[in-house]
């Protein structure tokens, strides 16, 4: 992720095309404007005007016959981005909503708004929605693009401006994660929902620096969350156990 880009990340355990949970994650985007696809593609065909009826029956298909082609969706006018999602649909599987530069303020609570949909429909283990700001500090505490190796290898972060906790890390941290004054965790559910700031796309670089810090020391305690080692390198917590596939 560059200094211009927002990202809303879920990384599950669940099959995202089985039919009925890739209904539910596909109509959290289309419930607004703003996240709803413009257009979708098979592989290296031409890109088509979004048909929400068709895509769901292309994904259901590929599911029976056990094809294997990548499906992209797209929106090609503001907010512009595009939605990749695991291919094969099997192990640990993802699905991933990058935006073309930072939306429109306006169009902000939208998208926080389906990256919550999304969790409530992926139940992820781990997930986020953020964009950069000035003076963040990038490496390997808080990578722009955290993927399941990373993942199972340091354990997570809480160093997004919106992350999402699943099960496993609930588990883990005995279902107990502290928020400094400040910052907010909401139990969605399955999952926790914890806030930098309220609301999260905004506040200054300064709060959110120092917002970042407090909710990472105040649950540095039991261990499961990475931590900075003696060499500036990331190492994960005593406490943290891979996700099991």
């Amino acid at each position: 992720m560059n200094d211009a880009e927002l990202s809303v990340l879920m990384l599950t355990r669940h099959a995202v095309t089985e039919p009925a949970r890739f209904a539910a994650w596909l109509g959290a985007l289309v419930e607004s404007a703003p996240t709803t696809p413009t257009h979708w593609k098979i592989g290296s065909k031409k890109p088509a005007a979004f048909d929400r009826e068709a895509v769901q029956a292309t994904v259901a298909e590929h599911r029976t016959t056990g094809r294997i082609d990548v499906i992209y969706l797209f929106r090609k006018r503001p907010p512009k981005f595009e939605v990749s999602f695991s291919c094969p649909d099997a192990g640990l599987r993802y699905v991933l909503v990058g935006f073309n530069g930072v939306p429109a303020a306006g169009h902000l609570p939208d998208v926080f708004a389906a990256a919550d949909h999304l969790a409530a429909a992926l139940a992820p283990e781990f997930g986020y929605a953020d964009f950069p700001w000035g003076g963040r500090e990038y490496g390997p505490l808080y990578p722009g693009v955290m993927t399941w190796k990373t993942l199972n290898q340091l354990g997570p972060a809480l160093g997004y401006r919106r992350t999402y906790l699943g099960p496993h890390v609930r588990r883990l941290a005995s279902g107990t994660i502290a928020a400094p004054r400040g910052t907010t965790a909401t139990d969605l559910g399955d999952v926790l929902r914890v806030d930098l700031l309220a609301p999260p796309w905004a506040g200054t670089a300064a709060e959110l620096t120092a917002a970042r810090a407090a909710l990472t020391e105040a649950n540095d305690p039991p261990g499961v969350f990475r931590r900075r080692g003696a060499k500036g390198a990331a190492t994960p917590g005593p406490a943290w156990v891979p996700v099991p596939k």
